[in-house]
């Protein structure tokens, strides 16, 4: 009983990482796209 509860919250956890994981990834390439729409480098920008 305690083992499946475990395992269920184990799998949740998991799941709420790699969401997390996700949002944080597609925040900072946002991040970086404003940063060089706002000041554009040497590499491309506008």
């Amino acid at each position: 009983m305690i083992g499946h509860f475990l395992a269920a919250v184990l799998e949740g956890v998991g799941y709420l990482c790699l969401f997390a994981g996700l949002a944080l990834l597609s925040a900072t390439f946002r991040l970086a796209d404003m940063a060089e729409w706002l000041y554009p480098t040497k590499r491309g920008g506008r």
